[in-house]
């Protein structure tokens, strides 16, 4: 089984019925989690770019496309912003509720629909260069840094199923 596949079979094992539960709800938006074998070899590293406008850490989302699939969108989202190509798994992992603060300060709850991108390629040069910082972290450091909790439960519930799983043999 390929590194993306066995990440979104234990994703899918960590929400659990969670995809059910927020089924009611319609994406806004469609981010990518954007994955890489870690150099040390210990859990995969992810991609956290920051936001535009606040500076705090968040993955590469946005809205619809056009005629573009939601992994579509999120494969579009992580050129853009970060710089990364890769497979894109074409079923959701999750989502998350993500609070946009408008120009007039109010707060837009958006529905953030995810999907794993297995990172192949990393250019320098990509659209929203110097606008954002791109940066890999540790799943548990990425957890700590992002303020959506139900990303941060992803990406905790991503790293304790992948310590079990390495500990059953």
């Amino acid at each position: 089984m390929s590194e993306p596949d066995r990440l979104a079979r234990h994703f899918r094992v960590a929400l659990g019925n969670r995809d059910i539960v927020y089924s009611t709800r319609t994406p806004t938006r469609f981010g990518a989690l954007c994955v890489r074998a870690s150099a040390s070899g210990v859990g995969p590293d992810v991609l956290l770019v920051t936001s535009r406008n606040s500076g705090r850490w968040v993955i590469p989302k946005g809205r619809a496309i056009g005629s573009k699939k939601p992994h579509q969108v999120a494969s579009i989202e992580a050129w853009e912003e970060a710089g990364v190509r890769g497979k894109v798994d074409k079923m959701p992992l999750g989502y998350f509720e993500f609070r946009k603060t408008l120009p007039d300060g109010d707060i837009d709850p958006l529905w953030v629909q995810v999907h794993l991108l297995d990172v192949a390629e990393e250019e320098p040069a990509f659209p929203e260069r110097g606008q954002r910082l791109v940066r890999w972290f540790k799943l548990d450091e990425a957890a700590s840094l992002v303020l959506e909790t139900d990303l941060a439960a992803m990406l905790l519930s991503l790293k304790n199923q992948l310590s079990e799983s390495s500990s059953c043999g």
